[in-house]
């Protein structure tokens, strides 16, 4: 869920919750879950402060400023189970 998000904002943050009993969430979500705009920018994650381990967890993913000019944005989770997840906003 967008806390902050969009071309004005300093830091883009969404609230993550995950919640699994296939595998254990020992990833670096910094490094798994990244941001790209339309226009084709990819944004990597400055910080997740969720931790990591065991089988539920929430925290916060912080983006850096996006690119003015975006349209529209995609949250991508990857690789957690496997599976890749993206979740999409519309900016304007």
């Amino acid at each position: 869920t967008p806390q902050k998000l969009g071309a004005n904002e300093e830091k883009n943050i969404f609230a993550i919750a995950l919640n699994t009993h296939s595998v254990p969430l020992e990833f670096d979500f910094v490094k798994i879950i990244t941001l790209k705009d339309n226009l084709g920018n990819v944004y990597s994650a400055d910080e997740w402060t969720g931790g990591r381990g065991g089988h539920h967890l929430r925290g916060y993913i912080i983006f850096p400023q996006i690119n003015a000019q975006a349209d529209s944005v995609e949250l991508e989770i990857n690789g957690v189970d496997k599976v890749n997840r993206i979740f999409k906003w519309i900016l304007k």
